[in-house]
């Protein structure tokens, strides 16, 4: 008789945690299901554009075919510096994605008046990169705009009186709106 009442312990006790396991796997469920568990939200908007150059002010936009980079770009460097083109990837593309224009809040075009930003100056640039050209394909990507997404950034620029290229890799954490 003692043998039958160890069992239906036994049973009872698998029983009650096996049901207080499964409440507990239901609300951390419904919990990521509404968002409350979602990584992106505990993860700051940053922009970072490597040692001389920063971005305190920045937006990404995203309308379904052409993609908006709206970036103050400051040059906290020694050096003035010319800029030259913008490149952008994230988890979604295989490569990087160059700007197709690039325009000052005025909305005059910066690509071939390359705009110069002398030490400690910052400026408003829009970078913009369409899909279908130099490598841009943001379509798919943008299922779910609200969420923040990591992208991966180089700026090209000439520095004071150089006349070779160089870049600066850096990123952005931002929701694309």
């Amino acid at each position: 008789m003692s043998e039958k009442r160890q069992g239906q312990i036994s049973t009872e006790f698998l029983f009650t945690y096996g049901i207080s396991f499964m409440v507990i796997l239901m609300v951390i469920g419904g919990l990521s299901y509404f968002g409350v568990l979602n990584v992106s939200t505990f993860v700051p908007v940053s922009c970072d554009l490597g040692n001389s150059l920063f971005c305190p002010i920045f937006s990404l936009d995203h309308n379904g075919t052409v993609f908006h980079a709206n970036l103050q770009i400051a040059n906290n460097g020694d050096t003035r510096v010319t800029l030259t083109n913008m490149s952008i990837k994230d988890a979604s593309l295989d490569a990087y994605c160059f700007a197709s224009d690039i325009t000052d809040t005025s909305g005059v075009s910066l690509v071939a008046a390359q705009k110069t930003l002398t030490n400690h100056q910052d400026e408003d640039f829009v970078f913009v990169f369409e899909d279908g050209l130099s490598g841009c394909n943001f379509t798919d990507s943008f299922v779910d705009v609200t969420s923040k997404r990591k992208f991966d950034v180089r700026l090209y620029y000439l520095s004071a009186d150089a006349t070779q290229e160089t870049s600066t890799k850096g990123s952005i954490i931002a929701p694309a709106k």
